[in-house]
């Protein structure tokens, strides 16, 4: 048996993203469709992904059987090819039929790990690979440490999913989604909107106030409940408190084609264009919030 070659140096810690695909109902396909078309779908997925990840200044490290395991340097340049990955997917499904669509999920997570030679150890990639394990088919899935480290254009495109302790990790992570499908074009209303969103079931958010006009710019303006007495009893937790809070709003009014206009302490104003997409997105900010308790 030949002896692993051994390298002088050693593992270098180095910060990475790790990267894990998977193709979305692979095991069934095979048994549906037999191996040698499995095998097609498999090829379908590498010699879609792998040039992506290159692209991108990423390396594929392993091949996983039905998806891959690649390593980025940069947390935007891995989350730019997931979204290049997923488009392209979604052109070349197009007129196929539903059973011979390639689906895929994609999970990405960052942090110091072990690099040596051409692979990376390290909980980062179990991290990663329980993230995987999350996410849907069409799904880009991305731990708090990718969304740290990206610029407001793709915190944009971000939306908060959830925390959860991952298993084998022994603690609770934040996991976003990354949109990379543009949301669908909605006719306008052509009636002026107004309303008064109360707090539901002692949502720490004390209203969220919707004001639009025909033609014009609607509004929204979100405002934390008791914000003051938390940082007189905790100080240090109004910062974390309120980033989160300030996350779910950006990313609902991402998701509804708002942008923010200014975010100072507990107060974060949105403005949109349609008062019709502005109500729906206050609606899920309250849903969100109270998730977060």
């Amino acid at each position: 048996m030949r002896k692993p070659v051994e390298n002088p140096i050693g593992p270098v810690a180095r910060f990475s993203v790790v990267m894990f695909t998977d193709i979305k109902g692979s095991t069934a396909y095979y048994s549906a469709s037999g191996d040698v078309a499995g095998r097609r779908k498999v090829q379908w997925h590498d010699e879609l992904t792998w040039p992506l990840v290159a692209s991108h200044g990423g390396e594929v490290l392993d091949h996983t059987g039905d998806g891959l395991l690649a390593v980025f340097d940069e947390p935007a340049d891995s989350c730019r090819a997931g979204m290049r990955m997923m488009e392209e997917l979604a052109r070349q499904n197009a007129g196929l039929a539903p059973s011979e669509e390639l689906h895929i999920r994609v999970a990405l997570h960052a942090g110091v790990g072990l690099r040596e030679h051409d692979r990376v150890f390290g909980t980062i990639v179990n991290t990663a690979s329980r993230i995987e394990s999350v996410a849907d088919g069409d799904q880009i899935v991305l731990s708090e440490s990718v969304y740290a480290h990206l610029d407001d254009d793709l915190r944009s495109r971000c939306r908060f999913l959830e925390e959860r302790e991952l298993r084998g990790t022994g603690r609770v992570h934040r996991l976003y989604e990354l949109v990379w499908r543009p949301e669908p074009d909605l006719p306008r209303p052509a009636w002026a909107a107004e309303a008064w969103l109360p707090a539901d079931g002692g949502s720490p958010l004390e209203t969220v106030l919707v004001t639009g006009a025909r033609a014009t710019l609607t509004a929204l303006c979100t405002d934390v409940e008791g914000s003051q007495a938390l940082g007189q009893w905790s100080p240090s937790a109004v910062p974390l408190a309120l980033r989160r809070i300030q996350d779910v709003v950006r990313s609902c009014a991402a998701r509804y084609r708002g942008a923010v206009q200014r975010a100072i302490a507990d107060i974060v104003h949105v403005a949109f264009r349609d008062a019709a997409l502005a109500c729906e997105a206050a609606i899920e900010i309250q849903r969100a919030v109270g998730t977060e308790r």
